[in-house]
């Protein structure tokens, strides 16, 4: 029977975790005979492989040298025969409908490139589990400045696309590293539309050494530092793609969507390096322009002061620009009796 899906599981040192996650796909309720299961060992050092090895031949193994999560990914979707392709991290378990909903929401809108949806964050060192408020955007993105605004999709483990999406965005450049899902999500969408499914699926696991979860949940330098440096390449691999494979009509909005994610850095290395007050004020002009469609009227008019006051205050002196508004809706609330929400300046 025909291969329907191809579920890629990268793995990495992952011997606690990955019988778990083997069987949270083979317990699908969807055909196993449609499956192909692919479990890309990248190189571990610990018992990984020879658990996967229980396994077969109901899932295949294929072993490779170390080469980071977006080399293992790349590899996975090179050697898949499904028409969809799923991901799934070697720590995560998706839950038992995952893939039937995946496959049926390809299947009613046919031209959806990319299919992802809601997930939670589990704990498996004390059973604790929550779910991250995360928008979900259907349809064209690049057609609707609202939607490009709001568009940031699910990690690896909740994303599923058409081979024929990822054999034109494959391989991942290296340097993304574990962003890999930022490029292919930051890069699919200028091949069709999206679809986003509001039920949580997907499992994905806190143990205290995931990458990405010592990145984003650490503020050292030394993190900061690695995800400012990942980002760039995210930012650089995306605008290199866009480069050789997008038309000239559809460039300004890519160069708007690049944007977005070129402030996300900003504020990061803000962090890292303290701007300039100039450097600063634009960057705040800059953030209320391009999210003006998600921000009320008030909103924007409070980054837009911000930006100003921020010339005389400067990066290193944000609280003085929090005081100047508080007085300000003092004021305003006086007059008016209306309250003045307050600013993000990040």
């Amino acid at each position: 029977m025909e291969t329907v899906v191809t579920v890629v599981i990268d793995t990495f040192n992952h011997e606690r975790f990955i019988e778990e996650a083997i069987r949270s796909v083979l317990s699908q309720d969807f055909p196993q005979s449609q499956m192909e299961i692919l479990v890309v060992d990248d190189g571990s050092t610990d018992r990984t492989a020879e658990i996967v090895r229980q396994f077969e031949p109901q899932i295949k193994l294929l072993r490779k040298a170390n080469g980071g999560q977006a080399s293992a990914i790349s590899f996975g979707v090179a050697h898949a025969r499904g028409e969809f392709v799923a991901f799934l991290d070697g720590d995560d378990v998706w839950l038992p409908n995952k893939v039937s909903r995946v496959v049926a929401e390809f299947e009613r809108n046919l031209r959806a490139v990319l299919v992802y949806h809601k997930f939670s964050f589990w704990d498996s060192r004390d059973g604790r589990e929550w779910n991250p408020k995360w928008p979900l955007v259907s349809g064209d993105i690049l057609a609707d400045r609202h939607k490009m605004q709001l568009y940031s999709p699910a990690p690896t483990s909740s994303l599923a696309f058409r081979k024929t999406c990822l054999d034109r965005l494959t391989p991942v450049p290296q340097r993304c590293s574990y962003m890999h899902d930022a490029y292919l999500t930051g890069t699919a969408i200028f091949l069709g539309p999206v679809s986003a499914l509001p039920e949580s699926l997907t499992k994905n696991r806190v143990h205290g050494n995931n990458l990405w979860y010592t990145v984003a949940g650490c503020q050292t330098r030394e993190a900061l530092e690695r995800r400012v440096g990942i980002r760039h390449a995210v930012i650089e691999s995306t605008n290199g793609w866009i480069s050789k494979n997008v038309p000239a009509s559809t460039l300004p909005k890519a160069r708007e969507f690049v944007l977005l994610a070129e402030l996300a850095c900003e504020a990061d290395e803000f962090l890292l390096h303290a701007p300039g007050r100039l450097r600063f004020a634009r960057h705040l002009v800059r953030r209320a322009w391009h999210y003006g469609a998600r921000m009320t009227w008030r909103h924007r008019l409070v980054t837009y002061m911000n930006a100003f006051g921020s010339l005389f205050t400067g990066y290193e002196h944000l609280h003085l620009l929090d005081e100047w508004r508080v007085r300000i809706k003092h004021m305003l609330t006086g007059r008016s009796g209306a309250a003045f929400p307050g600013a993000s300046v990040k």
